[in-house]
């Protein structure tokens, strides 16, 4: 059985075409203008997978990428990961530590920081400064799932980001409670994959899981290969619940 992500164990994706354009076009855009973009979809459909994917794509143009992760169970943990976002790069540590309003974010004591406007402030200010040099990404994954001073702090700042030479790509999920408020930005919608898309995944990965099983088994009971085929977890078996189903996002 498959995801719905298209993504292969090399790394490619199969069926994102399109969506790896857009990223394309976006992560040139930021040199210029700097932006925003939100990816919605549900659990499985392949968001992360993209961000790997643009990620990769920036950081071999030589962009810096600072990344960060919401988690569920950290969502009360203050600026926990506006922390983890301005401490994934060395340089960018070092400028914020500078900056009094970032240096209480990164403290022992986040509570201390100052209020969520003047975080806000300095972090487009890191931001516009660093990209002075080169334009950087802001990666969010599970935006969701952002404590509350960081999603807030961060909300503002992907509104503010136009014009400033960076640019923040985030994933949603639909209708998860949350504090990071994407309403207004730019959005794309991930769909499931298409059936020649799905078909084309299930005859890849299918074929990497068959056949090992199909030709050990024979030669071990001394039998033909293809008559093994469909007593194991072949093709027909993972194909069967997309025929049902008509879906990839299991």
């Amino acid at each position: 059985m498959t995801d719905g992500s298209g993504a292969e164990q090399d790394g490619s994706l199969i069926g994102r075409e399109d969506e790896l354009e857009r990223l394309g076009v976006f992560l040139a855009g930021p040199p210029r203008h700097g932006g925003s973009l939100v990816l919605a979809g549900e659990p499985g459909i392949g968001k992360t997978a993209l961000l790997t994917a643009l990620t990769g794509r920036a950081e071999a143009t030589g962009t810096p990428v600072l990344r960060a992760t919401g988690v569920q169970y950290r969502t009360q943990v203050g600026y926990g990961a506006l922390q983890q976002l301005l401490t994934s790069l060395p340089g960018t540590r070092s400028r914020a530590e500078r900056m009094p309003a970032l240096a209480g974010v990164l403290g022992s004591e986040p509570d201390a920081a100052p209020g969520h406007d003047v975080v806000t402030e300095a972090v487009v200010a890191l931001m516009a400064d660093s990209s002075r040099e080169v334009p950087a990404l802001l990666v969010l994954d599970d935006a969701q799932w952002l404590d509350r001073p960081s999603a807030v702090v961060l909300g503002q700042v992907a509104r503010r980001l136009p014009g400033k030479g960076t640019g923040l790509v985030c994933t949603v999920r639909p209708g998860e409670q949350g504090f990071f408020d994407h309403s207004g930005l730019p959005l794309h919608e991930l769909g499931p994959l298409g059936q020649a898309a799905s078909d084309a995944l299930l005859r890849r990965r299918g074929s990497r899981a068959v056949r090992p099983r199909t030709l050990g088994s024979s030669r071990a009971h001394g039998t033909r290969p293809g008559r093994r085929r469909d007593r194991t977890a072949g093709l027909p078996a993972l194909a069967h619940p997309l025929r049902g189903g008509g879906t990839v996002n299991q």
